[in-house]
């Protein structure tokens, strides 16, 4: 649900709460304004990160980056949630030929919490690979390393293999 959306509904809970609270159904008010603000919070706390990480797996990257701008502040998110809002961050700002900037956005992810490892083999990836692009091939190995270290499975443990024959 997008932000607009939120912010609709919270405006209608509390809304109603008022009116409820007006007309004296004082348990029904009091219903409204605990959901007004759980979903208060939930703007706050959570952002539109995650569609912009449906946006991302569709592969539409206007939309992601829509959603990740829709984030009221992202020192609020929560941590796993600010680890998302950087990834995509990063990837949107690599595949927009903004190598440095996707670099500290992948930085910015890692310091957050992440609670799959898979996840965090991803950015470890992406960052080794930046890395080796800005020819600091010490870093990337470490970063590569790091990344292997996580056990990544499939389609991941394929291109790592093949980007660390490119690297030796």
């Amino acid at each position: 649900m997008g932000r607009i959306i939120k912010l609709g509904m919270v405006a209608l809970y509390f809304g109603g709460a008022a009116v409820l609270g007006y007309t004296e159904h004082y348990i029904f008010m009091s219903i409204l304004l605990v959901l007004g603000v759980l979903m208060s919070y939930s703007i706050v706390r959570h952002g539109s990160i995650a569609l912009a990480m449906k946006a991302l797996e569709k592969q539409d990257n206007d939309k992601a980056r829509k959603y990740l701008n829709e984030t009221l502040n992202v020192k609020w998110l929560s941590s796993a949630y600010k680890a998302f809002y950087y990834m995509v961050d990063g990837y949107l700002l690599t595949t927009a030929g903004q190598r440095n900037e996707a670099i500290t956005s992948y930085e910015l992810a890692l310091q957050n919490k992440i609670k799959r490892s898979e996840d965090k083999a991803i950015m470890l990836f992406q960052l080794s690979m930046l890395y080796a692009e800005k020819g600091n091939i010490a870093k990337s190995r470490i970063l590569l390393k790091n990344c292997k270290d996580l056990e990544p499975k499939g389609q991941l443990l394929d291109q790592v293999k093949k980007f660390e024959k490119r690297i030796r």
